[in-house]
């Protein structure tokens, strides 16, 4: 196991700050409200181009712009520290 997903005493705090932060990301797009990210600490993997929370922040708004009903609806989500997957 990596340190970013070893248990620990910190465990369930950064657990909650982490499923926090993504249902603020998809509350987000949801809500055509890309300034509800906060201003640090959230950035996409997927396009290393766009780092940071401004590089996410304009991703939400492209994808707004070109799907203006967009709405996304978290069923499931499976997390361990440092690694979460929402459905």
């Amino acid at each position: 196991m990596s340190s970013s997903n070893t248990v620990s005493e910190d465990t369930p705090r950064r657990l909650r700050a982490e499923r926090r932060a993504v249902e603020t990301l998809y509350r987000a797009f949801s809500n055509k409200s890309p300034n509800l990210l906060p201003p640090t600490g959230m950035t996409s993997r997927r396009r290393p181009d766009r780092a940071g929370p401004d590089g996410l922040k304009s991703i939400i708004r492209e994808v707004v712009e070109a799907m203006p009903d967009v709405r996304i609806t978290v069923h499931d989500m499976m997390q361990v520290p440092g690694a979460l997957v929402a459905r």
